[in-house]
């Protein structure tokens, strides 16, 4: 007996082809997923730690809270810290960093604060310290400060230095704990 193909038929040929298809490329994005490189799970770092990442030494050697100023003062509730730091580039390249891009603080409660240029006025008069910043030539190192306006209440405080402005480029993240505000 010869039979013909029905429109029935050629919807369940058509649908066996596309469930084919489709598991297919589920398979090959489960196997895709399995080869993709993983991120190393995040490191932490203390105070008076050094750590290396992507060619940079960094080390964080404590979060100071800055004294009053006639001048800048912060918002109510608000303090003036700065992260006292050192920077190392240890490649064989000139190497740039732009605190505002790369340089953040942030508190327990996930609130993220970028660098504060009235606090940072306020560090460089009273320890004389300045920020981190502009070209790294190969083994430049470079100490200071990058300040921030953080309220008082803020607790489970963290310094992150990103090693580049690249997405996806590795952090560096020291902890700093909480702090006794004045």
């Amino acid at each position: 007996m010869n039979r013909t193909s029905t429109p029935a038929d050629a919807r369940l040929q058509s649908g066996c082809r596309l469930l084919t298809a489709a598991l297919g490329a589920l398979l090959l994005a489960i196997s895709c997923l399995g080869c993709a490189p993983r991120r190393p799970p995040e490191a932490h770092w203390h105070v008076n730690e050094s750590a290396e990442s992507q060619g940079w030494r960094v080390s964080v050697a404590g979060l100071a809270t800055l004294p009053p100023d006639p001048h800048r003062r912060p918002q109510d509730g608000h303090a003036f810290v700065s992260v006292h730091l050192r920077l190392e580039n240890g490649t064989t390249a000139t190497r740039y960093v732009m605190p505002e891009r790369q340089m953040t603080l942030l508190d327990g409660d996930g609130h993220v604060y970028a660098p504060d240029r009235d606090a940072a006025v306020v560090a460089a008069r009273a320890f004389q310290w300045l920020i981190p910043e502009g070209a790294f030539p190969p083994g430049a190192i470079a100490e200071g400060a990058v300040s921030y306006q953080i309220p008082l209440a803020a607790q489970d405080v963290r310094w992150v230095f990103r090693t580049s402005l690249l997405p996806g480029a590795q952090s560096i993240t020291f902890l700093l704990g909480d702090m006794p505000w004045p």
